[in-house]
């Protein structure tokens, strides 16, 4: 009877651990749910840079690891419903990219490790307890630019610059914490900032249209809402003959804004994807990872759209930019 009890044990403990090591797939593959706010070619860089270097790293799609993409389309209860789609699967690790979705699976769990990408403010969106210690199962790479940066390069680029148009949504924790930063640092630019909201896609040519109205330039922060409407401000902008600053460099290259401060998307993935790895290979706690940043960033000024304004950039503003003659 002891000896059957023994075996018995024996098998019971193999089985535990077999469980608990092929957790969300039964095939052994580490899968990994990946959500996206939006379809965008911004946030489709910060996939596409994760992934490649998942591979880069010996992963092999179907074989090593399982990837479970889904995209939100912009609605929240998406979010949710994609969120605890993952927590159901018992998937090993998901990666967030953008705020809403990250925030959405972080209220989904508190034992899957989560990496987040294109995240402005992840301490201001309450997804990490500070930059150097997380304290939760998530961190990431921030896509923040120095907000005072920001606004030192627009006044070099538009000396004369008085107000400064700035649309943005209010549902967005990210856009709320740059504008909050904005207004503290535009006095002392002499900047005069003018605000206005839209909750969707529909609203933001109405908002658009009435800061073109009021302010000499507009500028878009990095806002998913304001970024899925990215054409409708430009095209405002340029009806306006007011110049539209973006964060989004695929703007100026369709001669719709007149310059653009960005940050690679591509490369906040692949920092993602190492944090990730790290995670899942090195057993690293998300915990005690710091949230990283790129610390490098892309300026870009489209002289054709200058030139269609009537502006005279001073030289000096134009070092170490790319033109687009």
């Amino acid at each position: 009877m002891k000896t059957i009890l023994f075996w018995l044990c024996v098998i019971c403990t193999l089985f535990a651990v077999i469980s608990c090591t092929n957790k969300g797939n039964s095939n052994g593959k580490t899968t990994i749910g990946i959500i996206s706010i939006v379809e965008h070619p911004f946030l489709e860089q910060a996939r596409e840079g994760f992934q490649n270097t998942f591979k880069e790293k010996g992963y092999i799609e179907g074989k090593t690891v399982e990837y479970d993409y889904r995209n939100a389309y912009g609605k929240m209860e998406n979010a949710s419903t994609i969120a605890s789609a993952f927590v159901g699967k018992k998937v090993d690790l998901i990666y967030g990219i953008a705020t809403p979705t990250t925030q959405a699976v972080k209220e989904k769990t508190t034992t899957i490790p989560i990496v987040f990408a294109a995240v402005t403010d992840p301490v201001g969106a309450k997804l990490v307890q500070s930059l150097e210690k997380p304290g939760g199962n998530v961190t990431g790479v921030s896509d923040m630019i120095p907000v005072r940066y920001q606004l030192e390069v627009i006044k070099k680029l538009l000396p004369n610059l008085k107000k400064l148009g700035v649309p943005y949504n209010a549902g967005e924790s990210n856009s709320v914490s740059l504008i909050t930063e904005m207004r503290k640092q535009a006095p002392g630019l002499g900047i005069e900032l003018v605000e206005a909201t839209a909750s969707s896609s529909a609203d933001v040519s109405q908002a658009v249209t009435s800061l073109a109205q009021k302010a000499d330039a507009i500028y878009m922060p990095t806002d998913n809402t304001m970024g899925a409407a990215v054409t409708v401000i430009s095209d405002i902008c340029m009806k306006f003959k007011k110049p539209f600053f973006s964060s989004e460099n695929d703007t100026i290259k369709k001669d719709g804004a007149l310059a653009a401060l960005s940050v690679d998307h591509y490369k906040l993935g692949q920092k993602a994807a190492l944090m990730a790895i790290r995670i899942l290979k090195d057993k690293a706690k998300a915990a005690d990872m710091p949230v990283e940043r790129l610390g490098e960033y892309d300026l870009e000024v489209n002289m054709r759209v200058a030139k269609k304004l009537g502006l005279n950039i001073p030289e000096k503003a134009l070092t170490g930019a790319k033109l687009i003659q």
